[in-house]
C-alpha cells in the first residue's frame, strides 16, 4: 500500500487467503513474528494477556542487545510508544543526512 500516493496492489477477493495461507506461512511465522522467540518467552515468562507484549529492556534503538534474556512483559501501548520515537528518530536522521 503506497499511502502517500492513495493507491494500493490488489493483493486477493477472499480474506481466507490472507488469514489462512499468509499469515499462517512459515516464512511469516519465523521470519516476522519471531515464532520460536515468541514460545520460549511465553513459556518463560507465561502468555501474554490482552495489552500486553514482550519488550526488550533496555529497548535496543537505546543500545540494549535484543538478546531473549532481556526481554520482560509489558504495556503494548509502551511498546507502541517506543518503536514511534524510534521511528521518529531515525526519520530525523535521513532527514538530516538528506540536507
Amino acid at each position: 500500500m503506497d499511502i502517500q500516493r492513495s493507491s494500493s496492489t490488489f493483493i486477493d477477493k477472499s480474506f481466507d487467503w490472507f488469514f489462512n495461507d499468509f499469515l499462517t506461512s512459515d516464512e511469516m511465522l519465523d521470519q516476522v513474528l519471531h515464532r520460536t522467540l515468541f514460545l520460549s518467552l511465553s513459556a518463560r515468562l507465561s502468555p501474554l494477556i490482552y495489552g500486553e507484549c514482550f519488550i526488550a529492556q533496555p529497548w535496543p534503538r537505546l543500545g540494549g542487545s535484543g538478546s531473549e534474556d532481556t526481554y520482560v512483559k509489558g504495556l503494548l501501548s509502551v511498546y507502541t510508544n517506543l518503536v514511534g520515537q524510534s521511528v521518529e528518530q531515525a526519520m530525523s536522521i535521513e532527514r538530516a543526512r538528506r540536507s
